[in-house]
């Protein structure tokens, strides 16, 4: 690896044939007089009409604290030392948030101020679109004797939503939410209980211009549940979401595109964990009842996030398909089609904790935590440092959503088999093809330029044929009739 220092920020530079056309960036090279690197971890990004603000948990001073720093959306860091936003006398800060409002961002964290408790609260302080913190020690959201965990915010028309879980003992927990107003006052102190169950964990949430969407796990089950901006629940019995064969469900995420809901999260029915999805419509019905198999590779996809362009939605993910955890994604159309994946990171080192930041037009940031060595002052650094991507419509594969021309089928729909042609510079390769459930009903290896399925085998229905190997990866959509 090579780092380019541009002023004070340090630009990734590695082969096309391992990342793509994508370039990463670090957003704070900090190290002390000594020459000590500090960590950073859990971020999260906004963006304000203007530019980005990336915020993270850094572990620079005697605690972990809250840290940000403004990205324009050119890919300069504005503010490549960081500033400040939740310090507090002790305890570590982390599991950050934040949500930009009509003026401010707010950010919100995890907080273990009141360690010797043994809880941890919910903690938050809006921030300019300068950089400036309100108040660096932080506001308490919510008041409970209890443990909150894990807070996520969105803003929705004049107001913003915190959620967050709530533990209250080894085999019971709740989903909480408050309403804050945009000038920090929160609404609801004594907390919005969205839902209460064996194990409820792994808030997200997001807004479609009426209510706010929170979805969470309980049960290895995705559920959702409505919100007004009144703070009614809306779905006293929460929404099911993962199909009946969801099983190990874990970190759901969720976002809007004007007219429906995707959520995705990882899944582990088929024995390791994959990346599934379903579309809500703003009623609160579930429009995917099998799911919609988003990642289905032998090895582990986790951590998916999910944001939607103006375009389609961007599925990222935490995949280990090549030993060390690299990052992979994959665009899912409004009607829930998916196209080709994206290999978006792949490092040496591990690549996790994927978050994604919609800007202007189709411009998403991709913001994540890269552990492995980088170069500061000429000198090699091994710590966890958080990079950024800014990937425009014309790098995630827009051009390639209908198949490339390397790669066809036909006929489509098919009867007794469905043909495949690759050029021969692609093979060898394999194809797997999936149900709707995401499993496996059989493989083929491909060895020539034209070979085929036989489906003749398969029950009438939408199949997936997922390529392998040299061909680029994706999930090819067709139909069986008979």
């Amino acid at each position: 690896m090579i780092f380019a220092a541009a002023t004070l920020q340090f630009v990734l530079v590695w082969s096309v044939a391992r990342a793509q056309q994508y370039s990463h960036f670090i957003i704070d090279e900090h190290a002390d007089n000594a020459g000590n690197v500090f960590s950073q971890s859990g971020s999260s990004a906004a963006f304000d009409g203007k530019n980005y603000m990336v915020v993270f948990a850094d572990d620079r001073d005697s605690y972990k604290n809250i840290y940000g720093a403004r990205i324009n959306p050119e890919g300069t860091v504005l503010d490549p030392h960081s500033f400040i936003i939740g310090s507090g006398i002790c305890g570590d800060k982390g599991f950050t948030d934040v949500s930009f409002g009509s003026e401010t961002f707010l950010v919100v964290w995890q907080d273990s101020r009141y360690y010797k408790d043994l809880r941890d609260g919910i903690y938050g302080t809006l921030v300019n679109r300068e950089g400036v913190a309100s108040d660096t020690a932080g506001f308490l959201i919510n008041n409970h004797a209890t443990d909150q965990q894990f807070p996520k915010v969105c803003y929705g028309n004049s107001l913003y939503l915190v959620v967050w879980q709530e533990v209250m003992s080894d085999t019971a927990s709740a989903i909480y939410g408050a309403r804050m107003s945009a000038d920090g006052t929160v609404l609801d102190s004594d907390g919005i209980l969205i839902s209460y169950g064996q194990n409820a964990s792994a808030p997200a949430i997001a807004f479609d211009g009426n209510n706010f969407l929170v979805v969470w796990i309980s049960d290895s089950t995705v559920y959702g549940a409505r919100v007004g901006q009144d703070g009614v629940l809306h779905d006293q019995s929460p929404v099911a979401i993962s199909s009946a064969l969801g099983a190990g469900c874990a970190r759901p995420a969720v976002a809007f595109d004007g007219a429906a809901y995707l959520v995705a999260w990882q899944d582990a029915h088929n024995g390791n964990a994959d990346v599934y999805a379903a579309r809500l419509s703003t009623t609160g019905a579930v429009l995917d009842q099998l799911n919609i198999p988003v990642s289905t590779y032998a090895s582990n996809q986790r951590n998916p996030s999910v944001i939607f362009d103006g375009a389609d939605f961007l599925v990222v993910w935490e995949d280990d398909r090549n030993a060390a955890s690299d990052l992979y994604g994959a665009r899912v159309s409004i009607d829930g089609q998916v196209y080709p994946e994206l290999n978006l990171v792949t490092n040496a080192g591990e690549s996790y904790g994927p978050g994604l930041a919609h800007g202007a037009g189709n411009q998403v940031l991709l913001h994540y935590t890269g552990s492995w060595q980088v170069q500061i002052n000429d000198q090699m650094y091994g710590a966890e440092r958080i990079w950024c991507s800014l990937l425009n419509e014309s790098q995630v594969g827009i051009e390639e959503m209908s198949l490339s021309p390397s790669v066809q089928t036909y006929p489509n729909p098919c009867h007794d088999v469905l043909h495949l042609m690759f050029k021969d510079d692609l093979l060898p390769a394999e194809a797997s093809v999936l149900n709707l459930l995401g499993e496996e009903v059989k493989r083929i290896h491909i060895s020539s330029g034209d070979n085929f399925i036989p489906v003749s085998d398969l029950d009438a229905g939408i199949y997936f044929c997922k390529l392998i190997g040299n061909i680029p990866a994706g999930a090819i959509r067709f139909e069986v009739q008979h």
